[in-house]
């Protein structure tokens, strides 16, 4: 319900500045105080996650309650989908079912009396109805004030998409909070050690962990055949009981439609690189926001065509040299292709000032500009 969500999301923070209460992400939960260790908690929630996503919401009327996490809340049908739900997140959990789980959506945490929360209720109104499908299971770890809530993990219904994989991908999609089964798609940009050096251990780790359903894998002809030679180095396919992987060869042209995951569908074009690269764009056909990625190139007229329009550009910031583009070259990129957003990657990681690249990148493009940072999220 990504519509729903991003209206509850701007409901919710304004009500948090006009009140000074805390702000936390809309949702609806099932079940809570688990206390088992987090690998455990991950595995849970993705087997819970394949049995009850997508699941239908039904938002009702605005209520309130003396509870501070009920304080002022949308009320939510109990479907029988939210009820089978609940049911199996205990058994899955191994929680003792109890009859007064009343599932809502809260909109403020507080105790500020009731005369606020009837101020409240008539300033916004009494009707938030609606319907949304929720797909995607989040599993938050709790304790203290709400500004110190820590996601664990995300679990969507459709599946993730990878783009590169890098390092012992298993411990930094952990820390990231996604589970290994749940990737269905990995997209492997080109042929370098820092893009494509961790998917020998992706793979592997993915078999250990008993994985059955197939992985797609898109690329280059460049890429994937040299993908395909270092794991026969390996004789992956004497592996006993391996998943299937099906290799998605794309065409060395502009604006090729990679893939449709959800809402997002991914196009990529070639970047002006050291060897075959590909440059990739995100449509979110349900808000129309678009996220393009330039990977790594020299600046070039098709990641300009690539961007054109875009909210938010990923473009490489290594520098002016054989293959790539400095800071200053990006934001020419990003004014040229009138994008909303620049956001730098790919930037020299020893420099002991790499906020000067957003000085040089507003020299030459006058929108925002950020560098990116390990676990950045961006919402589109």
């Amino acid at each position: 319900g990504g519509e729903t969500r991003r209206r509850l999301a701007k409901l919710i923070s304004r009500l948090s500045r006009e009140w000074a209460t805390p702000v936390f992400p809309p949702h609806v939960t099932l079940i809570g105080e688990i206390d088992i260790p987090a690998v455990e908690m991950v595995a849970k929630a993705s087997e819970l996650a394949k049995d009850v996503l997508p699941l239908s919401i039904v938002l009702g009327s605005c209520d309130k309650d003396q509870d501070y996490y009920r304080y002022l809340f949308l009320k939510v049908s109990p479907s029988s989908g939210l009820t089978d739900a609940y049911q199996t997140a205990c058994r899955v959990f191994n929680r003792s079912r109890t009859e007064s789980y009343q599932p809502h959506l809260s909109l403020v945490y507080g105790s500020l009396g009731p005369e606020v929360q009837n101020r409240v209720i008539k300033h916004i109104g009494v009707s938030q109805c609606g319907l949304f499908q929720a797909s995607k299971l989040h599993l938050f770890k709790t304790c203290g004030a709400v500004a110190d809530w820590v996601r664990i993990c995300e679990i969507s219904a459709e599946g993730v998409v990878l783009i590169d994989c890098v390092g012992s991908p298993k411990v930094r999609l952990e820390q990231a909070g996604i589970d290994l089964d749940s990737i269905t798609d990995l997209i492997l940009t080109h042929f370098h050690p820092d893009h494509v050096s961790g998917v020998p251990l992706l793979l592997t780790n993915m078999w250990l962990g008993g994985r059955k359903k197939p992985l797609r894998i898109y690329g280059l002809h460049h890429c994937l055949e040299r993908i395909e030679d270092v794991m026969s180095l390996y004789n992956w396919d004497k592996w006993p009981g391996f998943f299937p992987v099906a290799f998605h060869r794309l065409p060395d042209s502009e604006f090729i439609h990679v893939l449709d995951k959800g809402n997002v569908r991914f196009f990529a074009s070639p970047m002006r690189h050291l060897v075959p690269t590909l440059g990739l764009r995100m449509e979110n056909t349900a808000n129309g926001k678009i996220a393009v990625y330039s990977c790594d190139t020299e600046p070039c007229p098709s990641i300009v065509r690539l961007a054109k329009g875009a909210d938010i550009l990923i473009h490489e910031a290594a520098g002016a040299e054989l293959g790539h583009s400095s800071a200053s070259q990006a934001g020419s990129v990003a004014r040229e292709a009138e994008v909303g957003k620049l956001v730098l990657i790919h930037y020299p990681n020893q420099d002991n000032d790499p906020e000067k690249l957003v000085k040089q990148a507003k020299e030459t493009f006058q929108g925002d500009v950020i560098l990116a940072e390990d676990f950045m999220e961006m919402n589109f």
